[in-house]
């Protein structure tokens, strides 16, 4: 079965994400953490959360652009039904091999500049 991203289900998520950091942040600012060693780790927690989000809407970018293979984003929360929200399908097994024999190639590049240099 071909895998397919709605971006509909994904963008929900990241946004779930986002009122996660709104939490914490929140509950910063007024004090609502009793526990010293918990109101240390909100800043942490907000951080490494913004982290993730950067990182999952830079991998969704590169779905919609067709860098990235969209199966490699596809979770059991945001997998396309078909019910025709904006979906990303997953690369083909030609698109795949192509993809990884240029990432060989730019590895293979990569390591021999550095014998070089």
């Amino acid at each position: 079965m071909k895998k397919t991203l709605d971006v509909g289900a994904e963008v929900g998520e990241i946004r779930a994400a986002v009122d996660g950091v709104r939490l914490l942040t929140d509950m910063l600012a007024t004090n609502a953490v009793s526990d010293d060693e918990a109101a240390r780790q909100l800043p942490r927690s907000a951080s490494a959360l913004l982290n993730l989000i950067g990182t999952r809407l830079k991998a969704c970018a590169q779905a919609l652009n067709g860098s990235k293979d969209a199966a490699e984003l596809v979770e059991h929360f945001n997998r396309s039904l078909g019910d025709g929200g904006t979906a990303v399908a997953e690369w083909s097994a030609e698109k795949r091999q192509g993809e990884a024999q240029r990432e060989l190639r730019r590895v293979a590049h990569e390591r021999r500049s550095r014998r070089r240099g």
